[in-house]
């Protein structure tokens, strides 16, 4: 066991789950920050859109984090090949492409469904103001076309 903690390899390893641990605990720190103090700066508004926004933001901000934290551990893997390592480090390549890519679609689905609740928002308090309901024959539509554009 003493052996595997001796190479070079098996400790950059281990940097780069410490570090997925610690960002994993970063972004439950923000949430909980999320929670609680901005919640409280939110419900002293008179709308609940900043409300809705903050929901979306919080359920994703923890995998926000832990993906950050593998991008930082795929660097800290890379400490441990050289360059003569052809192999490894084209693998460390790809898979921080695929991370790259998984990145962009997570943020892309969190602007979706931001441009979701403010467009749900919006119809309700048209609909509050006209007293028709056009949340059941737009939003829906509206959805459709981010969904499809983004």
């Amino acid at each position: 066991m003493l052996e595997f903690l001796n190479d070079k390899l098996s400790n950059h390893i281990i940097y780069g789950i410490l570090i997925v641990i610690v960002w994993i605990l970063i972004g439950k720190i923000v949430k909980k920050i999320l929670d609680t103090m901005f919640r409280k700066l939110f419900q002293r508004t008179k709308t609940t859109l900043d409300e809705r926004i903050l929901s979306v933001i919080r359920t994703r901000i923890t995998l926000i984090a832990a993906l950050i934290g593998l991008g930082i551990a795929f660097r800290e893997a890379r400490k441990a090949f050289v360059v003569e390592q052809i192999t490894a480090n084209q693998i460390i390549d790809y898979l921080t492409i695929a991370l790259y890519l998984v990145i962009v679609f997570t943020i892309t689905r969190i602007v979706a469904k931001i441009i979701q609740v403010t467009l749900e928002w919006y119809m309700e308090e048209v609909s509050a103001k006209t007293k028709t309901d056009v949340r059941g024959t737009i939003a829906p539509l509206t959805t459709k076309i981010i969904n499809i554009i983004l």
